[in-house]
């Protein structure tokens, strides 16, 4: 069967790293060529060295043939890339966060209904062994009394980070990690959400936030999302009648602690969550399956984003009913 022939939007951080998976470890997908927002930066060594074609721009990616085009480009360029790639009747997957804000995620809906081709988003830690493994223990299980979240990352290094093609900070381009995380593990969407945003070294954007969601089962939990830390940490912890259950997603080890004693698991399986999501992709753009993050998956999680920043100025407190 021929490879199927992706495309990548974006060639900076998060953009090489999926050319980078395409090239060596998914060999049923065939990496047919990227396009850069800023040609005029011309290209990039290391794509020369692979004979990976520079498009000048994504109409001719598109028109090139492929059948996935990647999303990997700063958010304020979501809505436009993956809207023209679906006219096209070319597959997507999306970068988190689906778009900038609620109502482009339901442009981008509504552009992949009008077409043949399908829209995934890329809540990676949904591939992570050890969130697998927490969702796995608390499938059909009673008695989880409340749950807390949290990642912390190094300060952006990425320009646009820090301007307006982010539209917005770590809550965002971060937190929407933890919002999908949240409704995959409980199996729950977030329906309300509270927090506190802060500035504290980005002059533009937050960089720094905390606050509780509630899902619509009922279950509570709390939350932190960072970008000041010299350090990162990404952990899950949910607390039940008679255990506690912490998955440290950095190490992929999941914690059981109970009677004053604890027991470790050290997930085994592949912990590059790209390479399982664009083995997925292949199977997606061949029709053996669904998307694995539907779009409704990823506007859920805009959405609950979106109500931190109801109102503008940070430091801010916000408690809203999601629709």
């Amino acid at each position: 069967m021929d490879p199927v022939r992706a495309g990548v939007a974006g060639v900076g951080k998060h953009g090489m790293r999926y050319i980078r998976h395409m090239i060596n470890d998914v060999p049923e997908m065939e990496l047919s060529g990227v396009v850069r927002g800023d040609p005029s930066k011309g290209t990039v060594p290391e794509l020369e060295e692979a004979g990976v074609p520079m498009h000048p721009s994504l109409e001719g990616l598109l028109s090139s043939g492929v059948d996935l085009l990647v999303v990997a480009a700063p958010t304020s360029a979501h809505l436009p890339a993956a809207r023209r790639a679906l006219e096209r009747g070319v597959h997507v997957l999306l970068e988190k966060p689906m778009a900038s804000d609620p109502e482009e995620c339901r442009e981008l809906l509504d552009a992949e209904r009008r077409s043949d081709a399908t829209l995934t988003v890329a809540h990676t830690l949904r591939y992570s062994p050890s969130i697998l493994r927490v969702r796995e223990l608390l499938s059909g299980r009673e008695g989880v009394l409340w749950f807390e979240m949290a990642q912390t990352l190094e300060p952006p290094r990425n320009p646009w980070l820090k301007d307006g093609r982010a539209r917005g900070g770590c809550v965002l381009n971060t937190g929407v990690h933890l919002f999908d995380a949240a409704s995959f593990i409980f199996g729950s969407p977030v329906s309300q959400v509270e927090c506190r945003l802060e500035r504290l070294e980005n002059p533009m954007w937050e960089d720094h936030a905390y606050g509780s969601m509630v899902l619509s089962s009922g279950l509570e939990g709390a939350f932190r999302i960072s970008r000041v830390s010299g350090s990162r940490t990404r952990y899950v912890r949910v607390d039940l009648e008679n255990e506690v259950l912490w998955a440290d997603v950095l190490t992929e080890t999941v914690f059981h602690v109970f009677d004053g004693s604890s027991r470790k698991e050290e997930m085994k399986g592949e912990k590059r969550a790209i390479i399982p999501l664009l083995s997925d992709m292949v199977n997606v753009v061949r029709g053996n399956m669904k998307p694995p993050v539907t779009g409704e998956d990823g506007m859920r999680a805009v959405e609950a984003a979106w109500k931190c920043y109801r109102r503008s100025a940070a430091p801010q407190t916000v408690w809203n009913e999601l629709p």
